[in-house]
């Protein structure tokens, strides 16, 4: 996202229907955006977009506040831009709900606009947060946001914005432009189907939401650590750990494939899936029921499990041999309804038994 504050003048309190018809507003009905930011800074190539599709392209609009106590709106709107007049946020009124019909009217000049714009080439979606100086679960961040004497609009940088925002009361709808570093972990996990990660989430001060650009920020995230722990277990096969023979990256040649490396050792051969996660050990993790079913059918399947997945590496711990915990397992469905079959499952590390540690660092230049 894209981030700007804009200081409301008399013409842009003209967007809300209920400043629109007092004397200090000149008959406009939407919100200006400012060149010098919005388009210099923000989306340079837009006006040639713009151009092609005859001065106007439509875009979400998300509006939140003023305060924290009102339910976030779902709107549509175009951002504008005809002839001499300025680039704009326009189309209909925005109107007070009929449960809360006063919720704009005690905006005044001076309050702020906070502006989040979802897209890169062009803006497809808008996050509008009203800030009003005179309410009480604004004024805080009224007070972090305002800008200095001089342009009626700034752009902001994510971690500028971060900082300043963290002065709002917990439960304000600003606070979902940004997940606290103690629930990213949630996202990733919910973003893989489990359930008590997505309920934490849902439980946070407020009713805040989880929006569909952070839910999918975190599934790539999610399959981003997935591929560097496969990654890392290339690596550890690669300088002959683990006394093998020989090896294959099958979910590389294969990306349906439900295990991730058939090896070979003096032993025999067995099959090998690599969980991985920016966490804990004891994170909960997603095996689907592929998975179970080939470690089921499998002489030998072992988990390899990747804990605390960065810059430097990761931790590895190996859990051999699950095929009775996976044959279990699907005994226990057979007594589910008939038309019922899972797709997969949430589980604790806490199930199986696991080796020692082992530190396994990314190879520097040098060793590559």
């Amino acid at each position: 996202m894209r981030f700007a504050v804009k200081r409301l003048t008399p013409s842009d309190l003209g967007f809300f229907e209920a400043h629109f018809d007092k004397a200090n507003v000149s008959g406009q009905k939407s919100l200006n955006l400012n060149r010098r930011v919005f388009i210099d800074e923000l989306y340079p190539n837009l006006p040639d977009r713009l151009a092609a599709l005859g001065g106007a392209i439509r875009v979400s609009l998300q509006v939140n506040g003023p305060g924290a106590s009102y339910p976030a709106l779902e709107l549509s709107r175009k951002i504008t831009k005809r002839g001499s007049k300025n680039y704009r946020l326009n189309g209909e009124f925005l109107s007070n709900p009929k449960e809360a019909v006063g919720r704009f009217a005690a905006l005044a000049p001076g309050d702020l606009a906070l502006l989040a714009f979802e897209g890169s080439g062009e803006p497809t979606g808008v996050r509008f947060y009203a800030v009003s100086a005179a309410n009480p679960d604004d004024a805080a961040l009224h007070s972090a946001l305002n800008l200095p004497d001089g342009p009626s609009m700034v752009s902001l940088g994510a971690e500028d914005l971060a900082a300043r925002i963290a002065v709002a009361p917990p439960a304000h709808p600003v606070h979902d432009l940004f997940l606290e570093a103690d629930l990213v972990q949630d996202l990733e996990e919910a973003a893989q189907g489990d359930a008590q990660a997505a309920r934490r989430l849902l439980a946070r001060p407020g009713n805040r939401k989880v929006s569909i650009a952070q839910l999918a920020a975190a599934r790539r995230r999610a399959e981003e650590i997935g591929s560097d722990g496969e990654q890392l277990i290339a690596g550890h096969f690669g300088r002959g750990a683990g006394g093998l023979t020989d090896w294959v990256w099958s979910s590389a040649e294969n990306a349906i494939c439900p295990f991730d490396f058939e090896v070979q050792t003096a032993a025999g051969p067995l099959r090998v899936e690599v969980k991985a996660t920016s966490g804990a050990h004891g994170t909960a993790f997603h095996i689907s029921m592929a998975e179970i079913i080939a470690a089921a059918e499998t002489e030998r399947y072992d988990l390899y499990r990747l804990s605390g997945v960065g810059a430097d590496g990761g931790e590895l711990r190996i859990s051999e041999a699950i095929g009775d915990f996976a044959r279990e397992l699907l005994n226990a469905l057979t007594s589910l309804p008939p038309g019922v079959r899972p797709d997969g499952f949430t589980i604790s590390p806490e199930a199986f038994k696991w080796s020692s540690p082992l530190s396994l660092r990314w190879p520097d230049d040098e060793d590559e």
